[in-house]
C-alpha cells in the first residue's frame, strides 16, 4: 500500500464565490467522484488513490466547509447544498457520466446528488455508488455531530481545543484499534481542523445535516438501477449493522463487504483488507 501525498493545495473551482478545493488523479472512464465523511477531507482517500487511480479517473472533492475549500458565513451548509456543488463541480469539468464514491457523509451528499438527478430524469449519468459505512438512517447522528450541534459543547470543542487533541479524541472514538492511527493519519485531521472558519462550517454542517424530507429521501434510493457496493467496518461505533442491512435490502441492486475487526473508516484504518473490493468493484468483477 503506497500512499499518495494529498496534503498539498491542488485546484479550486469557483462556485460564484465559493471555492471547492479538488484533485484529479489518473485517467480511465467513467470517472469517480470521491467524497469524504464529516470533518474529514479529500485526504481521507491518501491511501488507496493511487491504486484507484490506476483504474479510474479519480475527481477527489474537498466538501465546502471541509478540507482546503471555502469556509463562508452563508448558512447554506445541508447536505443537499454540498450536492449542488459537487453537481457544479463535476458539470465544470465536462463530465456527464460517473460513479460516486462516499463515505459516511459523504454518502449523504451521494444520496442528495442521486435525488438531484433523479428529479430532473437524469439519475442515469451516475454509473456506480460505492459506499464505504454509509448511513442507513439519516437520524441516527454521530456522537461528534450530536455534540456540535449544542452551542456550549461546540464552542469549547472547535473554538478552545487545540487541533491535536480533537482529532486524536475523535480518531480513537472511530478506530476500532488506536494503535493504528499512524501520525500521518492525525495529522490529515488536524489540518482540518486548524482552517481558519472551521468551528462556523462545522458547526453549520451539523446543524443541517439532517435532509429535509429525509423519508422520502431513503425511499427514492430503492430506485437505483445502478450497481452499488456497501462497505462497512464490522467494528463500526457510529452506525449499526442493522442500519446498513436496512440500506443494503433499499437499495436493491447493492452488494456488500465486511472488513473485519475494523471500525467506522477502513479505507484508513484497514487499506489492505478495503481496497481490494473497491477495486474489484471498480473494475467490474464480483468482491470475492
Amino acid at each position: 500500500m503506497i500512499e499518495v501525498d494529498l496534503s498539498e493545495p491542488a485546484d479550486f473551482f469557483d462556485a460564484n464565490g465559493v471555492y471547492i478545493h479538488y484533485r484529479v488523479l489518473g485517467t480511465g472512464d467513467p470517472p469517480q467522484v470521491l467524497l469524504h465523511g464529516f470533518g474529514a477531507s479529500l485526504e481521507t482517500y491518501a491511501d488507496v488513490a493511487r491504486d484507484l487511480a490506476g483504474l479510474r479517473r479519480l475527481v477527489l472533492v474537498d466538501l465546502k466547509g471541509f478540507g482546503r475549500s471555502s469556509r463562508v458565513s452563508d448558512g447554506k451548509y445541508s447536505p443537499s447544498d454540498q450536492a449542488a456543488l459537487v453537481l457544479s463541480l463535476v458539470a465544470s469539468l465536462g463530465i456527464v457520466e460517473f460513479g460516486v464514491v462516499g463515505h459516511s457523509y459523504g454518502a449523504l451528499v451521494a444520496f442528495e446528488i442521486y435525488r438531484s438527478l433523479d428529479e430532473s430524469g437524469a439519475a442515469s449519468r451516475i454509473s456506480s455508488f460505492l459506499l464505504l459505512d454509509p448511513p442507513g438512517r439519516v437520524d441516527r447522528l454521530p456522537f461528534f455531530v450530536r455534540r456540535l450541534r449544542i452551542p456550549l459543547v461546540s464552542r469549547i470543542a472547535l473554538d478552545v481545543l487545540p487541533p491535536s487533541i480533537l482529532a486524536g479524541y475523535t480518531l480513537k472514538r472511530l478506530f476500532s484499534r488506536p494503535s493504528r492511527i499512524t501520525p500521518r493519519i492525525r495529522a490529515r485531521y488536524e489540518r482540518g481542523f486548524s482552517h481558519a472558519g472551521s468551528a462556523y462550517s462545522f458547526r453549520q454542517a451539523a446543524l443541517q445535516i439532517v435532509p429535509s424530507n429525509a423519508d422520502r429521501l431513503l425511499k427514492d434510493l430503492s430506485k437505483i438501477s445502478a450497481p452499488a457496493l456497501l462497505i462497512r467496518g464490522d467494528n463500526d461505533p457510529i452506525f449499526p449493522s442493522s442500519d446498513f442491512q436496512a440500506l443494503h435490502r433499499m437499495v436493491g441492486t447493492s452488494r456488500t463487504v465486511v472488513v473485519g475487526d475494523c471500525g467506522h473508516i477502513p479505507h484508513e484504518e484497514c487499506p489492505d483488507s478495503t481496497l481490494p473490493s473497491m477495486m474489484e468493484f471498480l473494475s467490474g468483477r464480483r468482491p470475492q
